[in-house]
């Protein structure tokens, strides 16, 4: 299970749920082992605790931009590492498709927040 990331205002929450939703159920879908699957929310939710520390340790100081391209970053990055780290001869083609709908995802996020207000909304 996820932890829950902080996140800025409502909208940020629900984008930032729907990438995570389309990451974690991509990886489940194409995971045949269930501890690789543990292995990989264990490290999903070390950046979520690194991004949501960043939120309350350095945000005051720190670039908002920094905060909100954290997940998406770092997630596309694992998400590669892992995706190469599970593929074989079977599955290469639908490991390589995967990976490049888990990278557009991680733009069309970005996108998504690239405007957000900094105010808490909820």
């Amino acid at each position: 299970m996820l932890l829950k990331p902080i996140c800025l205002n409502y909208k940020h929450e629900i984008a930032l749920r729907v990438y995570l939703d389309m990451i974690t159920t991509t990886i489940k879908d194409i995971t045949q082992d269930e501890s690789k699957y543990n292995n990989f929310l264990d490290v999903a939710n070390i950046i979520i605790d690194h991004h949501n520390n960043y939120k309350s340790d350095v945000l005051g100081v720190a670039n908002y931009q920094d905060f909100l391209s954290l997940i998406p970053t770092h997630f596309t990055s694992m998400v590669n590492g892992y995706l190469t780290g599970i593929e074989n001869e079977t599955n290469r083609n639908t490991v390589r498709i995967y990976k490049h709908l888990i990278s557009e995802e991680g733009y069309n996020f970005i996108e998504k927040i690239q405007n957000l207000e900094i105010e808490k909304d909820i």
